[in-house]
C-alpha cells in the first residue's frame, strides 16, 4: 500500500505545513503548536501499563507495525 504523504509527530511543527500544501491548503498560520500540547502520561491508564506484559507488548507490536516500518524506526526488543 502506498501513502501520499507521511509526516513525524516530532517533527510536526515542520511537516505539517507541508502535508497542508499538498492538500492543497494554502492558509498555513498554525500559530504556536506548543500551545496545543497534550499527554496522557499523567493518567492512571497509562501510567500503570506494565510494558514487560508479553500479551500487551504482541498487541502494541502489532498495533505499531506500519509505523515502525514506514518511518524506519528501531523494532523495540519485544517486537523482535
Amino acid at each position: 500500500r502506498r501513502y501520499d504523504a507521511i509526516a513525524h509527530l516530532e517533527n510536526i511543527a515542520s511537516e505539517l505545513p507541508a502535508l497542508l500544501r499538498l492538500a492543497g491548503h494554502t492558509n498555513l498560520n498554525l500559530g504556536p503548536l506548543k500551545a496545543h500540547h497534550h499527554s496522557h502520561a499523567a493518567d492512571p491508564c497509562v501510567s500503570n501499563v506494565d510494558p514487560t506484559d508479553p500479551h500487551l507488548m504482541a498487541t502494541f507490536c502489532q498495533l505499531y507495525r506500519a509505523d515502525y516500518a514506514c518511518f524506519d524506526y528501531a523494532l523495540p526488543r519485544a517486537c523482535r
